[in-house]
């Protein structure tokens, strides 16, 4: 399979050190990898990198089996087409 990923390069600028990027204890919404309030593909990519990478990330247990792995991606999926 392939996943198209734009990068964008961003200079440094003074300051960018202080930007609140979010709390990485904080779950508003199940589901939401990347914490941008939305449950979308970009949420499921970074699902199925972290279970690739065998990294537990915030939200990312949907079933709430203690186990991060496909289980979680398809129910993912499924909330996102419903």
């Amino acid at each position: 399979e392939m996943f198209f990923i734009p990068i964008e390069f961003i200079p440094y600028q003074p300051g960018d050190e202080e930007i609140y990027l979010g709390d990485s204890n904080d779950c508003s919404l199940m589901g939401d990898i990347n914490n941008d309030e939305v449950l979308n593909i970009l949420d499921v990519v970074l699902l199925v990198n972290s279970i690739l990478s065998d990294i537990d990330t915030t939200c990312s247990d949907l079933n709430s089996d203690g186990i991060i792995n496909i289980l979680d991606i398809v129910l993912l999926i499924e909330i996102i087409l419903n």
